[in-house]
């Protein structure tokens, strides 16, 4: 069952008995450990290290007696910057249960979030009754003495309490006498007087202690320094001092206090708490989980989207994978028409349907595409015309320097809820259409706020509109959405003035208004010959009805969340 093996989160992989006897996929996905869960498992590979499960999937089968010694093989391998495979015989029962399990101990999750989080990337997974049963009494017993009793190996505040020791670090030293606080230098990349060898020095270390960095790589010290600041941030061992941090002066730096234990017992710092010891080391492993669960869907299996890793300030790259849309699946509501205006002129027009979606951007070389992890395996790209199909020159030239601006372009994507879209480009975006929050029955106009997943185009409100339509009390609503690049949008009315326009069609949306108004100019004419081309008409209005009215989109939770990022 199902395409190979499924990615849960960085080091941690789901699939089935041929995923874990597949070497090319193993080689591909850099599996070095596999847990095998079955009657009777056994080693397969010499190569691989393995941790073998005998469990029948039965709901009658205690599982839960192995979570403990499963996630910490999962644990100890993700920490050694290894991948593990978890399989069954289907990938579907037993295996989704320990994965389900490991993520509840490393993350402020619950089971049913994580088992939301598992069927994003992996939708056909479902634990049987009697192991579901097992997690919610996981949950409530046992996850809570686990996350406090896993060390895992070398914990973050042994490694920093080492450095500090050593002396060899600048501005990396302790706050006070008593040596409960400790002072990291912290100086912004950006300052005239950085040196990437003394300022950087500390996050260096961490990142080659991670196994994320290794001489004659390419330097990335934003990435270290996030990844040391995530991994503070999500430690319970230690909390920043705010009011004693200094940001300001030439040589910045913040302080951070050492929990003690017994206060992270006493739950003072829970809100910090994601994960104990070593696994809270973990490069914010729960924000990946985050962007699995954050828009659960009300249906029975939320539908994969690709997740996108999103530019951040701190120099992550962008990758491409699952976002939450639901039924991504349909293909007829997956097609989008997308035409492209420059100065109010049609340069392309295109029709998309790939399930997951497109990205829209300027031409690309192959290879600075395939490092930011876009590909036609993932999601249809769709690129801008060039600009040197414009005659006027100045428009050219202003045009092209707009394009510049649009190097990361927008995702977006079309299912039976509307369509949506991410703006991930530098350059300001703004867009016109029925929009989920709309006023009345007419389009709105809003600003594109970057890294935020918004549905530009709502079916409901457009169905809404169309019926009112046929009652004759409004004009046609329109199916299409307008987004314009680089300048202000306050209506359509100066659309032909902007440099670049962008039209989204929802095609589905399209036909059922082009049926809607044949059904009316037939009625209007009463000749003979249209009264058969009207039924047909009617017939084709009640299908398309039926397809996007079959689910109840004004009772179910918002499928979108603003600013939906992930942390590598």
């Amino acid at each position: 069952m199902g395409n190979g093996m499924n990615k849960v989160v960085d080091g941690l992989y789901l699939g089935n008995i041929r995923d874990s006897e597949n070497r090319g996929s193993l080689s591909q996905n850099g599996i070095t450990h596999i847990l095998s869960v079955y009657n009777n498992a056994k080693p397969v590979l010499e190569d691989k290290t393995y941790l073998c499960i005998n469990a029948a999937d039965a709901s009658s089968q205690n599982l839960s007696q192995y979570f403990k010694e499963c996630i910490a093989f999962i644990h100890e391998c993700r920490l050694k910057g290894g991948s593990c495979l978890v399989h069954c015989l289907a990938g579907v029962s037993r295996s989704t249960t320990v994965v389900v399990a490991y993520l509840m101990t490393v993350t402020p999750y619950g089971w049913e979030e994580c088992l939301t989080a598992v069927k994003a990337v992996r939708p056909f997974v479902g634990p049987n009754a009697g192991f579901q049963q097992q997690l919610q009494e996981y949950q409530t017993t046992s996850v809570s003495e686990v996350k406090m009793s896993n060390t895992g190996g070398r914990r973050l505040k042994q490694w920093l309490i080492e450095q500090i020791k050593s002396g060899q670090y600048s501005g990396l030293e302790w706050e006070d006498d008593s040596l409960t606080m400790f002072r990291i230098p912290w100086k912004h990349a950006g300052k005239q007087d950085y040196n990437q060898e003394v300022d950087a020095s500390i996050f260096k270390a961490w990142a080659v202690f991670k196994g994320k960095f290794k001489e004659g790589e390419k330097a990335e010290p934003a990435t270290w320094k996030t990844r040391l600041r995530c991994a503070l941030n999500k430690s319970p061992d230690f909390e920043e001092v705010t009011d004693r941090s200094q940001l300001d002066i030439s040589e910045p730096y913040k302080v951070y206090r050492i929990v003690p234990e017994e206060e992270q017992k006493l739950g003072k710092t829970t809100a910090m708490v994601t994960t104990a010891g070593d696994i809270a080391d973990l490069d914010c492993s729960s924000a990946e989980l985050e962007e699995l669960i954050k828009v659960a869907s009300t249906d029975d299996y939320p539908s994969a989207i690709k997740r996108s890793y999103s530019p951040q300030e701190d120099g992550f790259n962008v990758q491409a994978s699952p976002e939450y849309w639901s039924h991504g699946s349909i293909p007829v509501f997956s097609q989008m028409m997308i035409s492209f205006y420059y100065g109010g002129q049609l340069m392309h027009s295109t029709v998309t349907s790939h399930p997951e979606g497109c990205r829209i951007s300027p031409v690309q070389p192959q290879q600075r595409a395939v490092a930011r992890g876009y590909s036609s395996d993932t999601m249809q790209s769709v690129h801008f015309p060039p600009a040197d199909l414009i005659d006027n020159e100045r428009q050219r030239q202003v045009t092209c320097k707009l394009l510049g601006h649009l190097e990361r372009g927008v995702l977006v994507r079309a299912n039976r809820e509307g369509v949506f879209i991410k703006r991930l480009c530098q350059s300001r975006v703004f867009w016109s259409g029925h929009g989920e929050h709309g006023q009345h029955h007419g389009p709105v106009t809003c600003k594109l706020e970057r890294d935020a997943v918004v549905k530009i185009f709502d079916t409901g409100r457009f169905l809404h509109a169309l019926q009112l339509h046929q009652e004759g009390q409004i004009p046609a609503p329109d199916p299409t959405v307008t987004l314009c690049f680089g300048e202000e949008l306050h209506d359509l009315s100066n659309a032909k003035n902007k440099l670049i326009l962008v039209q989204i069609t929802a095609m589905n949306c399209q036909q059922l208004l082009e049926a809607v108004n044949m059904r009316a100019v037939q009625s209007y004419n009463h000749s003979p010959s249209v009264e058969m081309s009207d039924e047909m008409a009617s017939d084709q209005m009640a299908r398309i009805y039926q397809d996007l009215c079959s689910y109840s989109a004004p009772q179910r939770t918002d499928c979108y969340r603003d600013n939906m990022t992930i942390t590598a």
